[in-house]
């Protein structure tokens, strides 16, 4: 019993990481001046990565109940993450880009 609970404890607080850099690289992406369309479709995915997060941290014990389940559902959430970064960070380097083309087309 001690196992299964760190062994999901370990995979939520794996789960936790994720989140975390994807909001740090949500903010990061608003700071640089990402569109709020390109932003929105992230929301989505917080939302999705959270839920998948959260159902195992209110469950009280259920990974102990359905460990796979909890075990896939975890995952899901890290995944998503990891998605939402990746979509992120190309919005935030078309952004530079876009940036970088307009001062040098300006002679700076």
């Amino acid at each position: 019993m001690d196992s299964l609970y760190a062994r999901v404890q370990g995979k939520l607080r794996k789960a936790e990481f994720w989140l975390t850099r994807m909001v740090d690289k949500f903010e990061e992406a608003k700071a640089a001046g990402v569109a709020d369309s390109a932003l929105e479709p992230v929301r989505e995915k917080h939302y999705e990565a959270q839920i998948h997060w959260e159902w195992w941290t209110a469950s009280n014990g259920a990974a102990f109940h359905n460990p796979d389940a909890a075990t896939d559902s975890i995952n899901k959430s890290m995944g998503i993450s990891q998605e939402a970064i990746k979509t992120l960070e190309e919005a935030i380097a078309a952004r530079r880009g876009t940036a970088k083309a307009a001062m040098a087309a300006g002679g700076t």
